[in-house]
Formats: structure tokens, C-alpha cells, sequence
């Protein structure tokens, strides 16, 4: 319905700003395969959302780095009760790109979103480790905070993460390849085996060893 007859859709006509949001959590790895998506939400003249707006036009730009991620949707959209929503994956190689929405409607033309930038990493069996100190007034306490483990296949492409928040290994190729459990063996500990689906042989085997606990005895 346009009840002001000024050719935009009521409610479509309030969105005066767009928000650009990656709702993910985690590292973009730069595999040919990785994908993700981005929300863009329209908002009002408050800053609020704008859940009335199912007509504006929007499109995503690549601000910088162009070479490090592909736009898997490409042309303008539609927003659709106050949100779209664009999917994009990396190539490859590995760097850092910024994004960007762009009103292409009459109602909303020249109207940009906050530019947001994100970086792809690149790496195969490589476990990284941090301290982080948190420090009261008697004590300081260290934790340790761990990044993901991907695993790449022999042409560097990328079949499965260790994800470092819960330890569960999740497999990016499924097309190829397969994760089996197997037993404990008197060599090999329970396991996690990623498998080659046309060959069957063995890319990677995943398992924890528990943290030995140190008992500490006092003489008295």
C-alpha cells in the first residue's frame, strides 16, 4: 500500500540507514570452499529496525580485496521484512577484504552500510597456543585459548576443521571424503580417521590425550 502516493510501498519509505552484520563466529579459511553470509538490516531514522521495509533495493560491494573473496550473490536484492541476507565464499588465497551494502532503490539510493573488513587464513595442521592472564588482587590466573586446526588434502585444499571451542572435527569436503571412528588398537589410540571416499586410504587421524594431573605431596 503507498497511502502518500510518493511511489514507495509504506513502511519501505522509513529505512534511512543500512547495518552490515556477520552473525559468525570463528576464522574465514581461505580454501575454495569456505562459505558464509552476511546480513544487511534496514533501520529508521532512530537507528531501529526496520521490520516494515519488504521493498527496498540493496546490493554488496567489495570495498578492498577483491582477489580474496567471491561474491556468491551478486546482483541486487530485495529486503524482505527489514533484512537481506548475501552469501560469499574465499578462494584460495589468503588476505583480507572489506564489504560493504549499497541502496540501488529509488527510496534508498546513495544509502551505505558500516564497512566491514575480514581476513582468510590459510593453514594445514598447525595448532596455535596463547596465554591469557586475568589478574585479581591476589592472584593471577592463565588460561590457555587455542585456534582451529584445518586439514588440507595433498592439493592444499581444505577437507576438515578441529573446531577449538568444543574439539569436534567437522568435515568441509563431504563430496570426497568421510569421517570413520575406529578402536583402539595396541598401537593406536581411539580415533577419528578421515578417509578418501574413491580411494579409501587414510588423510589424517584425529584424537585427545588427557592432561596428566600432577599430585604434589607435602612433608609435614
Amino acid at each position: 500500500m503507498d497511502s502518500n502516493g510518493d511511489g514507495t510501498p509504506d513502511g519501505s519509505d522509513g529505512t534511512t540507514y543500512l547495518s552490515l552484520e556477520w552473525d559468525e563466529s570463528g576464522v574465514l579459511y581461505a580454501n575454495g570452499s569456505d562459505q558464509t553470509s552476511v546480513t544487511v538490516t534496514a533501520l529508521d531514522a532512530a537507528g531501529e529496525p526496520n521490520l516494515q521495509d519488504s521493498f527496498s533495493q540493496i546490493q554488496l560491494q567489495v570495498v578492498s580485496g577483491t582477489e580474496f573473496v567471491t561474491l556468491l550473490t551478486a546482483e541486487p536484492i530485495q529486503i524482505v521484512k527489514g533484512q537481506a541476507t548475501f552469501n560469499l565464499s574465499t578462494p584460495p588465497d589468503a588476505g583480507t577484504f572489506s564489504l560493504q551494502a549499497l541502496g540501488t532503490g529509488e527510496n534508498i539510493t546513495g544509502v551505505t552500510s558500516n564497512v566491514m573488513s575480514f581476513t582468510s587464513k590459510k593453514e594445514s595442521l598447525k595448532l596455535s597456543t596463547y596465554e591469557k592472564q586475568t589478574v585479581t588482587e591476589n592472584e593471577v590466573y592463565t588460561t590457555e585459548t587455542l585456534e582451529d586446526v584445518l586439514i588440507l588434502n595433498e592439493q592444499e585444499k581444505a577437507v576438515a576443521v578441529v573446531r577449538a571451542s568444543n574439539g569436534a572435527m567437522e568435515l568441509l569436503n563431504a563430496a570426497d571424503y568421510t569421517i570413520e571412528a575406529r578402536e583402539a588398537t595396541t598401537t593406536d589410540p581411539t580415533r577419528l580417521v578421515i578417509l578418501s571416499q574413491s580411494s579409501q586410504n587414510a588423510l589424517a587421524s584425529y584424537f585427545l590425550m588427557p592432561d596428566v594431573e600432577r599430585v604434589t605431596i607435602w612433608n609435614s
